[in-house]
């Protein structure tokens, strides 16, 4: 059956069988084949991205493709400040102190300190310019290394791409 683009619960509840069917067809398969693992880690109609750093994988499931993270009609900042930004924000987990042990052996020691990296980040304060409107914004001192690399360098990613499309 076909998913019903103004029946968010119908389609949560058929996304759910069709996971499950899936799910339980793999039931005698290798726990550690590629395949196994995504469909433990995401299901459809969750909302956020995930990465898998073995599998060196950005999963975006069904569900983050839909308001309030992207709209067909929607002006593009929105799906830029959305979608834009989740991707871009798993992405970047790629080259965070964990994501990048999962390449090559030495590439380890392109990363300075954890600390020094953090304190780089947190305290640089970005500023944007929105139609002649300039504004700032600094990450949380609270966050965590790989969260803040992530989520600074996904605005920063986002908003170029953005800015791309204006011109």
């Amino acid at each position: 059956e076909e998913l019903n683009r103004t029946d968010f619960p119908r389609n949560v509840f058929q996304l759910q069988n069709r996971y499950r069917h899936i799910l339980y067809s793999f039931y005698d398969e290798n726990p550690n084949d590629s395949l196994i693992m995504w469909l433990q880690s995401n299901l459809p109609y969750y909302t956020s991205g995930s990465t898998s750093y073995p599998l060196n994988t950005v999963l975006i499931p069904v569900g983050s493709v839909e308001s309030p993270f992207y709209e067909q009609e929607g002006p593009d900042f929105i799906n830029f400040a959305g979608l834009g930004k989740m991707v871009s924000h798993e992405m970047m987990h790629a080259f965070d102190s964990t994501g990048i042990r999962y390449e090559l052996k030495n590439a380890q020691n392109l990363l300075t300190s954890s600390k020094q990296c953090q304190n780089e980040q947190l305290s640089n304060t970005q500023t944007f310019i929105i139609n002649d409107v300039s504004m700032k914004a600094t990450l949380p001192a609270d966050l965590i290394l790989n969260e803040a690399l992530s989520d600074s360098s996904a605005v920063q990613l986002a908003w170029e791409a953005y800015r791309s499309i204006l011109n």
